[in-house]
């Protein structure tokens, strides 16, 4: 906007010198009046600006989600409830990611505005995961020539639209030792897998060749007049925790390779059929999340991204395994006091390539190295 605004003064101080120079040596009326009116131009503008201004509301919207490192679309959309046309103007977008504490602005240039509502389109893109707020900080109505700009000190300026760019993944191989536990400690049963513990039903279907008697509901199957199997169901023991300590004083970069490999993670102990929660501190507030379907998992990565805690009541149970993720060497630690009698594994960012030093109960990786070197996690 500034070097429009430059070239603007200038194209309009080269013509009036012009003008002036014809007047000086011809003596022309024409030419003098042309000279006035040419002066006059952009302050007259400027001045139906202030009028316009009291008229016109901008609003931003966007996508919900967006991918990481590539062009998105946005949309402004300009309401101008007065009769006067809006001929130029410049709105200043501020983006915030709040996982990573990046903010830039971008100036978006709003061409000639005649109708009651227009919308305008614009590009944007991110190169970091996290949760990007947009949120118009300036209006700018230009005068003709485009070098006076008429500031609009609301209107616009409290729409705000966010989007949820969503990190990279890669497919580690992960071998995970089980966790200490037992089935006969289970409160709840899983709703979407079938198991072996008799007690509880996950599903009635018809008897198939090859069933175990022992399945049979003998009770139903005199009622239907046909044998009825119960398919067992699986105990759900809340034994496993993938914990991200969003605390530590990271550079963008390290937050956006930190949210990949706890994405990651998640999504391969998911494939593998394990149930756990993923967790994760922010603000020195911890919040819990269960998972257990592919839905479940994309919310809840999405709400770590956010920096959001749910609705919901958060219940926080005892784990008998926890895998915490941050950053190398933090001083209070990765872990609330809470967690710590659990069986930790910890795999932490470490700023310095020549720390990736394998300890029991410990993985270290270098942010520009990752996906080499958690290419295999024991955990």
């Amino acid at each position: 906007m500034r070097k429009q605004r430059i070239k603007g003064m200038i194209s309009w101080i080269f013509v009036l010198a012009v003008l002036g120079t014809v007047v000086f040596f011809r003596d022309s009326a024409i030419a003098f009046y042309c000279v006035v009116f040419w002066f006059l131009i952009p302050f007259i503008s400027t001045a139906l600006n202030l009028y316009i201004r009291k008229n016109l509301k901008m609003e931003i919207f966007c996508s919900a989600s967006a991918e990481k490192g590539k062009e998105q679309d946005a949309d402004i959309f300009v309401e101008n409830r007065g009769k006067l046309p809006v001929f130029h103007s410049f709105v200043r977008v501020q983006m915030k990611n709040r996982l990573t504490k990046e903010m830039t602005e971008q100036d978006i240039e709003i061409p000639t505005v005649t109708e009651k509502q227009t919308k305008e389109s614009f590009s944007f893109r991110s190169d970091y995961c996290g949760y990007l707020t947009m949120k118009i900080t300036g209006v700018f109505l230009m005068d003709w020539l485009g070098f006076l700009a008429v500031r609009c000190k609301e209107n616009g300026t409290q729409s705000v639209a966010k989007t949820v760019v969503l990190p990279d993944t890669f497919v580690p191989q992960i071998v995970l030792e089980p966790a200490a536990g037992s089935t006969e400690d289970a409160e709840e049963w899983s709703p979407f897998r079938k198991g072996n513990d008799q007690t509880e039903t996950y599903a009635l279907r018809d008897y198939a060749p090859g069933d175990s008697l022992r399945q049979i509901h003998w009770k139903l199957s005199s009622k239907r007049g046909q044998l009825i199997i119960r398919e067992p169901s699986l105990p759900e023991i809340k034994t496993l925790l993938l914990y991200w300590n969003k605390e530590g004083r990271a550079e963008a970069g390290e937050m956006d390779t930190m949210a990949e490999v706890v994405s990651s993670a998640a999504q391969m102990i998911w494939e593998m059929g394990e149930t756990f929660t993923l967790g994760w501190q922010q603000n020195e507030e911890s919040c819990y999340m269960p998972v257990g379907t592919e839905e479940e998992l994309q919310r809840a990565i999405a709400q770590m991204l956010k920096g959001e805690f749910p609705v919901e009541e958060q219940t926080q149970n005892t784990y008998a395994k926890v895998i915490c993720f941050g950053l190398e060497n933090q001083e209070e630690g990765n872990l609330p006091d809470e967690l710590k009698e659990a069986q930790v594994t910890e795999v932490l960012c470490a700023r310095e390539p020549e720390r990736r030093i394998a300890e029991p109960g410990r993985i270290i990786y270098c942010a520009g190295t990752y996906r080499e070197d958690l290419i295999r996690m024991e955990l």
